[in-house]
């Protein structure tokens, strides 16, 4: 995807990132708001508490699962409240989380994917994408540029 810089020059993302867009969809209108709100929940708690997010397998099926609820509803809420589908909600806390984790001094010996893996990501390219969405820049200049901070 291309991106305006200018009228005359585009400037190519890097990672294949896509701008988020956010759709006005009909059924989210039509969520029973006492409902989403105990599945909302649910979801912090499960999700952000429990951080089952650092489980690498962790899919939107098996929370909805959980849940008792569908798959089908279970995005709708997620969509709803937290205007992200569910790869970018655990994505973003898996990034939190190797940023957290880099900030630590017992892991200043572990490389970047052994960190991403420790946060969940299955593999180097999805941990570089998702890092560079979030954050603006790779995992390795953000620790290059935390590790002159703290000189």
């Amino acid at each position: 995807m291309e991106k305006k810089a200018t009228e005359s020059e585009t400037v190519k993302l890097p990672y294949n990132i896509r701008e988020n867009k956010y759709r006005k969809m009909a059924y989210r209108s039509r969520i029973n708001h006492e409902v989403s709100d105990k599945t909302y929940a649910q979801i912090k708690e499960i999700v952000f508490k429990q951080k089952r997010y650092l489980k690498p397998d962790f899919t939107a099926k098996e929370l909805a699962e959980e849940l008792g609820v569908n798959a089908r509803y279970l995005s709708a809420v997620i969509n709803s409240r937290f205007k992200k589908n569910f790869s970018c909600l655990i994505n973003e806390l898996r990034v939190k989380e190797v940023i957290t984790m880099m900030s630590r001094k017992k892991n200043s010996g572990k490389t970047i994917e052994e960190l991403g893996h420790m946060a969940g990501f299955t593999n180097r390219q999805t941990l570089y994408a998702a890092f560079y969405r979030f954050v603006g820049i790779t995992p390795k200049n953000y620790r290059v540029e935390q590790e002159q901070k703290n000189k």
